[in-house]
């Protein structure tokens, strides 16, 4: 069996082709990536905030997930605060390596921050 083409289905073939192929790079750029950290302090039960957007995230122990567009590293800024405690920021660099939040949460990073009570030293 022999098929031919003309040069205009031929012309247009290619140009799918190229459609799809553009169309795949482009969804891929803008994929989600994520990253997950869980939060633990000593003492437990401290309150989370997010430095940037001043929103309480929960308490400690607290397993928190980000995402972003670019799947670079970003730093996650937080204060933590209790009762009888000195407030205390943390910083850290995230990995946004998963492609899904629950794969991040299944590896989340450990970030553990010591608070001091207030009159000690």
């Amino acid at each position: 069996m022999h098929i031919s083409l003309t040069l205009n289905q031929t012309t247009s073939a290619y140009r799918k082709l190229l459609v799809i192929a553009f169309a795949s790079l482009t969804l891929t750029a803008c994929a989600s990536h994520y990253g997950a950290a869980v939060i633990v302090s000593t003492p437990l039960g401290a309150e989370v905030i997010d430095k940037e957007t001043k929103e309480v995230l929960g308490v400690t122990p607290l397993t928190m997930h980000w995402k972003n567009s670019s799947g670079t590293r970003e730093t996650i800024t937080l204060e933590l605060n209790k009762a009888g405690y000195y407030p205390k920021i943390s910083a850290f660099w995230l990995d946004m390596r998963q492609r899904n939040a629950k794969a991040a949460r299944a590896e989340p990073l450990e970030v553990d921050v010591k608070m001091q009570k207030i009159g000690e030293q």
